[in-house]
Formats: C-alpha cells, structure tokens, sequence
C-alpha cells in the first residue's frame, strides 16, 4: 500500500509539471 501510495504521489507532481 505504501508502494502504491509514493506511486501516486510522484504522479501527481508529474501532472503538476505539465500542467505549469
């Protein structure tokens, strides 16, 4: 659960960045 949970949480920045 936590793998996924850091997964996510690197997604996340990712879609930040393309969407700056």
């Amino acid at each position: 659960m936590m793998d996924k949970f850091e997964f996510d949480s690197r997604n996340i920045f990712n879609v930040c960045l393309l969407l700056t």
